[in-house]
């Protein structure tokens, strides 16, 4: 190999490492530059490849939660569909491409929102009123809007599993408007 091919390896080399490092500097910065473009390529560069998950440090919680939808349509058949166990999964399909960010929102405000629910199973007429929640219900409305584009349904009723080593608690919220507040 000639010196001119060395050298433009060596440069293309040390280019691909300082863009490496300038990306996981603007990611890890605590201080956002201007550009929210170059924000957004470093968020797309870092988090699937180099973000570092818990499971790092200790092991996945034996906890397994689920998340149920059922949208209210006339004249057709109520069936329950599965979304926190769906999105979580696709995560580890694509890790590139993944829905690592919606799979992340789904599983916290999950966790405070169980966090927040009596230690028995309850059955509910309508959302609970409290932030954890909230922000739960908007997830599972942004998730039926993207899913269910052509549904003609106004209500949709929300089932939660909760499934611990010891206990299984449910939880069934009835008739939640799917428009936003």
């Amino acid at each position: 190999m000639n010196t001119f091919s060395k050298r433009i390896i060596s440069i293309s080399l040390v280019g691909a490492l300082v863009f490496h490092f300038f990306l996981v500097l603007v990611y890890c910065s605590p201080v956002k530059l201007e550009s929210s473009k170059l924000n957004l390529i470093s968020q797309k560069y870092v988090y699937p490849l180099f973000h570092q998950s818990w499971s790092l440090f200790v092991p996945t919680p034996k906890v397994q939660n689920e998340i149920y939808v059922r949208l209210n349509v006339k004249n057709e058949s109520k069936k329950w569909r599965i979304v926190f166990p769906t999105i979580y999964s696709s995560k580890y399909k694509h890790v590139i491409f993944g829905n690592d960010a919606i799979a992340l929102l789904f599983s916290n405000s999950l966790t405070y929102a169980l966090n927040e629910m009596p230690n028995k199973s309850a059955v509910f007429n309508g959302p609970m009123n409290n932030l954890s929640f909230n922000i739960l219900i908007k997830a599972v409305k942004k998730y039926i809007a993207l899913e269910f584009k052509n549904s003609q349904c106004c209500t949709f009723d929300f089932l939660i599993l909760s499934r611990n080593p010891s206990t299984t608690n449910s939880y069934l919220f009835k008739n939640i408007s799917l428009q936003f507040e």
